[in-house]
Formats: C-alpha cells, structure tokens, sequence
C-alpha cells in the first residue's frame, strides 16, 4: 500500500501543471486561455475557467469551464469532455474531480468524475471530500450530518453513520462516534483502536498525540499507547523524540511547612475565602477552601464569587 501511494503521488504531480505555465485573460466579458509564450490556447467564449471555488490549474491537459452558469470539462485541444451540466465542479488533485448538479428541482448532489467525464461516485451525497485512494462522504438525515469513508470507486469502508471522519497520516482515520469519542482506524475500514480518545492529532513520525479530558499521551500508527495520558502537554520533536508538561501544582501547606492538600491546574484564584476558580486547557471549575473539587473544571466561564 505504501509503495502504491508512493506511485499516485509521482502520477499526480506529472497530472497537475502550474497554473504560471498558462494564463486567463479577458476579451469582451469573456475567459479564454494563453501559454507562457502569448499564444492562445482557448480562445475568449467561456464565462469562467478553472474551478467553481476560484482555483486555477490544468490536469493532465484538462481544466473546468463554465457557461451559463452551470460548468464542464475541457481539454486544451478544444475539445468538451463534458457538457456544462454541474452546479460545482472542484479538482483536489490527482486523477478525480469533485461535481454537484440538480437531481431534481429541491436537491442537488456530490459525487465525483475521473479526468475523462466518467461517473466514479454517484450524486448520492450532501458532501464528498477526497483523499488520496479515499473519500470522506456524507449524507444529512434532518439536522444530523452522518459520515462514512468509500473508495474511489464508491465502495463502501465504513459506513455513513459518525460524526466526522478526518484523515490523520500514515493511512489512518480519526472517526469520531456521537457520543463524542473517538477511534483510530485504518484506510481499509479496520479499527485500530476502541472509541477510547477525547482528541487525536496528526501523525507525525509515526506518533500521534492522544487527549483525554485534559491529559495528553502518545499512540503509534497499531493503536499501541506509547505514553499513557498524564500530561498536560506533549510536543513530538523529531524521531522517537518528545518533550513534555505536567500541569502545574497548588498546595497548602501549613505552618509547619506540611502538605494539607493538593491540585493540578494551570490556575487558581481565590475570590473570597471559601471559593477559588480553578482553570485547567481552558476550562474552569470551583474548589473549596481546602481545594476540593467543587465544579469539575469543564466550564468555558465561570464569574467571580462574591463574598
């Protein structure tokens, strides 16, 4: 698989062309193309080229053009790949490009073609976003969006029933459930790990940070916790390199230099004597006097605590 992306990697750089290689110019309200030499390679009739989000570039000799406010697929030959059929039509890279159009009068549809017009996911989403071999596709089922992950060919890898599906690195998939929790899982749909983690960075030297309420550790691309949660922050800084934080302490202690009481926070103010507000990674709580746990620190305010 590795030396597989290795492959797509080097065929889409060969598929993209800097849009500096060529340039749009306007004659009487209308788009055409020229080369790096001047000359024209599509003449002035097109209301727009390039792509439905503003962006620019040629891809394997094609780009997008749009008339009548609906766009299509040409190549620089002059020749129409498609008709100018789509409400949005965006190239993420690659050998795919992403298309919406009216399924009927109310609802329009994503799916995606490949770079000869070809049907490769059908209009049956509210959103596709690709990835590499992947796509992340999604469906609103009233005021619910619904996340599934397909291949190019929209076959099914998980199904559309998560809260998000993000791409993190190294062939792995953050999914988050709806109870908020979230697990590591591989392109191929297997699961790398239980709905165990809060939070879950990108991978980068093979590690990712993992959160749990406020504590950070780290976990490797097999699901594998190389460092439990525990700290309060965790920077990975080279290979098998990291540095870490642990939150800080407030004590009382008495006269006699004892230790009464203890608690991690980032910080602590005392309002009056009886309440002090705890803050912990943005969060705020109440402690009492002798700094036992009054509110869990979980809210994003909390007011000063009048006497």
């Amino acid at each position: 698989m590795r030396l597989l992306l290795i492959i797509l990697i080097v065929i889409e750089s060969h598929l993209q062309v800097a849009a500096g290689e060529y340039e749009r110019f306007e004659a009487n309200g209308k788009i055409g193309l020229k080369d790096s030499d001047g000359s024209i390679v599509l003449p002035a009739s097109f209301d727009a080229l390039g792509w439905s989000d503003g962006n620019f570039s040629v891809a394997g000799q094609i780009t997008g053009y749009r008339r009548n406010n609906r766009w299509g697929l040409l190549n620089l030959k002059k020749q129409f790949i498609t008709p100018a059929q789509f409400e949005s039509l965006t190239y993420p890279g690659g050998d795919r490009v992403i298309v919406s159009k009216f399924i009927n009068a109310y609802t329009i549809k994503f799916g995606s073609i490949d770079l000869q017009g070809k049907v490769a996911i059908p209009y049956e989403y509210d959103d596709i976003t690709l990835h590499s071999l992947r796509a992340v596709v999604m469906i609103k089922k009233g005021v619910r969006y619904e996340y599934g992950l397909v291949d190019q060919s929209n076959r099914s890898i998980l199904p559309l029933e998560f809260k998000e599906i993000r791409p993190i690195g190294s062939l792995r998939y953050a999914v988050q459930n709806f109870e908020g929790m979230t697990a590591l899982c591989s392109e191929e749909g297997k699961w790398v790990t239980d709905f165990i983690i809060d939070q879950i960075s990108d991978f980068h030297f093979d590690l990712a940070i993992v959160q749990k309420g406020w504590q950070r550790g780290l976990i490797d691309r097999s699901g594998v916790m190389r460092i439990e949660p525990q700290y309060r922050e965790i920077s990975i800084t080279g290979p098998g390199q990291v540095s870490v934080r642990k939150a800080d302490q407030w004590k009382i202690i008495d006269t006699q230099n004892q230790e009464l009481s203890t608690l991690e926070g980032d910080d602590l103010l005392f309002d009056n004597p009886d309440f002090g507000r705890i803050t912990l990674d943005g969060k705020t709580g109440l402690v009492d006097g002798t700094l036992k746990t009054y509110w869990l620190p979980s809210y994003d305010y909390v007011g000063k605590i009048e006497n």
